[in-house]
C-alpha cells in the first residue's frame, strides 16, 4: 500500500472515532397553550456531524444517527416523557474505516427522555428550545461540566464503565485499521427548532464534544482526533406516530430522512 493511502487510512481511522459515543437522545421543548395537544407516541431522529482535516483526503465528515421512540404527555405547560433507543449508528465518512458501537456501550446511555416547555408560534405550530444537557462517559468527574477530562488510563477518575477490562469505554473500528479504542468523552447537546403543525417538529442540534483516547489495541488508533462540530449539518426531527407504532416505524422514517 502506498504511503499516501497508509496515511489516509490511519487518519481516517482516528477521525472515525469522533461521534461514536453517544449522546443521550433527549429533547427539551418549549410550551403550548393547549394541554394535551402534543400527547402521543413520537419518533425522535437526531443526526450530528463532525469534521476532521485528514491529509490527502481533506475534510472528513463523520455522521452519527440516533433514533428513539418516545411516549410524551403535554400538561401544565410542559412536554414530558421517556422511551427507548431504537438505533445508534456511525458513518465514518470514508470507505476505509467503519465504526461500531458495542452493545455494552449502548447500555451505558441514559433512557431517552423529554421534560420541556413548549410555546405557541405566531401563525401556528410551535417554537421550542432544549436546555443544554451534558453526558460524560468513561470517567467520574467531581464537576462533570467543568473538570478537565483524564488524559491517561492511570488517572483515578477513569472508569472501566462498560466492564470489558479496559479503561474508559470501548469503540470498535474496522476497515483499513481493525481494533478497539478506549476513550473518555464529554458531550453537551442543546436544540432549537420550530414546527408548522401538531405532528412534526424540526430544527438544529447544537453540541460540543471532547474526547481523549486512553489507549487502543493498535498504535495506529492511539492519537486523539481533532474533530469539530458542524452545526449547520446537525439536525433533528420529532414526528408523531400512531399509538401502536414500534421502533421499526421509527427506523423506517430515519432511513428515508437519511436520503433527504
Amino acid at each position: 500500500m502506498s504511503g499516501a493511502k497508509h496515511q489516509q487510512g490511519r487518519q481516517g481511522a482516528r477521525a472515525a472515532v469522533i461521534g461514536a459515543a453517544a449522546a443521550s437522545v433527549t429533547l427539551a421543548l418549549a410550551g403550548s397553550a393547549f394541554a394535551g395537544d402534543l400527547d402521543g407516541r413520537w419518533a425522535y431522529l437526531q443526526r450530528t456531524v463532525t469534521a476532521s482535516e485528514v491529509p490527502v483526503i481533506g475534510t472528513l465528515l463523520a455522521k452519527r444517527l440516533a433514533v428513539s421512540l418516545l411516549d410524551l404527555r403535554h400538561e401544565d405547560g410542559r412536554l414530558r416523557g421517556t422511551g427507548q433507543l431504537c438505533k445508534l449508528e456511525v458513518d465514518s465518512g470514508t470507505v476505509l474505516v467503519s465504526t461500531t458501537i458495542p452493545e455494552a456501550f449502548r447500555k451505558l446511555l441514559p433512557v431517552p427522555s423529554i421534560d420541556a416547555a413548549v410555546s405557541p408560534r405566531e401563525g401556528g405550530g410551535y417554537t421550542f428550545n432544549q436546555a443544554k444537557r451534558t453526558l460524560v462517559l468513561g470517567a467520574k468527574l467531581e464537576n462533570p461540566l467543568r473538570d478537565p477530562l483524564p488524559t491517561g488510563p492511570s488517572d483515578p477518575r477513569v472508569l472501566d464503565q462498560d466492564g470489558d477490562g479496559q479503561p474508559g469505554v470501548t469503540v470498535k473500528v474496522g476497515g483499513f485499521v481493525t481494533g478497539s479504542v478506549y476513550l473518555v468523552e464529554r458531550t453537551a447537546t442543546w436544540l432549537s427548532g420550530t414546527s408548522t403543525d401538531r405532528n412534526e417538529l424540526a430544527g438544529s442540534v447544537y453540541f460540543n464534544h471532547e474526547q481523549v483516547i486512553l489507549g487502543a489495541s493498535s498504535g495506529m488508533l492511539e492519537d486523539s482526533p481533532d474533530a469539530k462540530p458542524v452545526w449547520p449539518m446537525s439536525r433533528f426531527r420529532l414526528v408523531r406516530l400512531p399509538a401502536a407504532a414500534t421502533c421499526a416505524t421509527a427506523n423506517e422514517l430515519a432511513a428515508s430522512w437519511a436520503t433527504d
